[in-house]
């Protein structure tokens, strides 16, 4: 990444002209990043969001039946004026 150096006597031109320089090369930098990630075929992809999918409502399930297996069901308005 480009330094940025802020000095207190810099006029706005000039502090301007600095930070679109040091951003610039940091956008150049992520550009080129960015180019060199390999993704995915997009079959593989939804391949995989789908089984992502299908854990988390496996997940969920377990997680809504342990907790209504140990607490009694009460009514919502009961747990919010206890706040």
């Amino acid at each position: 990444m480009a330094d940025f150096k802020l000095d207190g006597r810099m006029k706005v031109k000039s502090l301007k002209a600095e930070f679109k320089k040091c951003f610039g090369a940091s956008l150049r930098v992520y550009k080129s990043e960015a180019k060199k990630i390999v993704w995915l075929p997009w079959d593989q992809t939804k391949k995989s969001t789908l089984v992502v999918l299908i854990v988390l409502v496996i997940c969920a399930l377990a997680i809504c039946l342990q907790i209504s297996s140990v607490t009694p069901p009460f009514p919502i308005w009961k747990m919010v004026s206890r706040f």
